[in-house]
């Protein structure tokens, strides 16, 4: 699985259901409620790309596990998007969130890049164009205690962040001070993640002294 350009080890469905059939929709949108809490719940869909496009408040969260319950679990918030690997059933966690949603886009991409259109759904043609600026590459000292890796920038596309080779220690990343081992995204030494999101972006790890580069990519 590719998050926005990185693979992640999310175990691959055995066939290809018929909604990945070349005339299928290339656009679906499902909306969780998130106000009663739910445990690897299965949601059957399929698709190459899942798009977090709408919560009704920031701060919304939900974590979607691929394929299988025994998958890594990814933490989705509002701009999040993952690509590059189908996937026939989604497992959905989240805490109890009163009164909050998530609206969630997922589909196939096609050959040349994401360009979906649905008119059963929505009417426009989306069509991602390529940002402008490279900011400066940071190197952030990264260790038990949690630290803000970025700030958020409202005019950011994404946010590229890298765990050196040399790293011996685990990274986990997270939108908060709150990030810890058990609900961050894991980064091994000479891995990397790329994220769609204009919010803060923290890290923790799990022994001082964790080198963290990252880059930002902005309108």
């Amino acid at each position: 699985m590719r998050t926005a350009g990185h693979h992640l080890p999310i175990a691959a469905i055995a066939t290809a259901p018929a909604e990945f059939a070349q005339n299928a929709p290339r656009l679906q949108t499902v909306t969780i409620d998130l106000s009663n809490a739910r445990q690897q719940e299965r949601l059957k869909i399929t698709g190459t790309f899942i798009w977090a496009v709408k919560a009704s408040q920031s701060g919304s969260n939900l974590t979607i596990q691929f394929n299988e319950q025994a998958g890594q679990g990814i933490e989705f918030s509002e701009g999040l998007s993952i690509g590059g690997q189908p996937f026939g059933q989604l497992f959905l966690t989240n805490t109890p969130q009163a009164g909050q949603s998530l609206t969630l886009v997922y589909g196939v991409e096609t050959i040349g890049g994401l360009r979906v259109t649905n008119p059963g759904e929505i009417v426009q043609t989306f069509q991602l164009q390529k940002a402008t600026t490279w900011d400066a590459e940071q190197v952030v000292t990264v260790g038990i205690a949690a630290v803000q890796l970025a700030a958020a920038q409202a005019d950011r596309r994404e946010i590229i962040i890298n765990s050196p080779v040399a790293n011996a220690q685990k990274v986990y990343i997270g939108k908060a001070n709150t990030v810890t081992a058990a609900n961050g995204i894991e980064l091994l030494g000479s891995g990397t993640l790329v994220l769609s999101v204009t919010g803060a972006v923290w890290a923790i790890a799990d022994l001082a002294g964790a080198s963290v580069r990252i880059a930002e990519i902005r309108d």
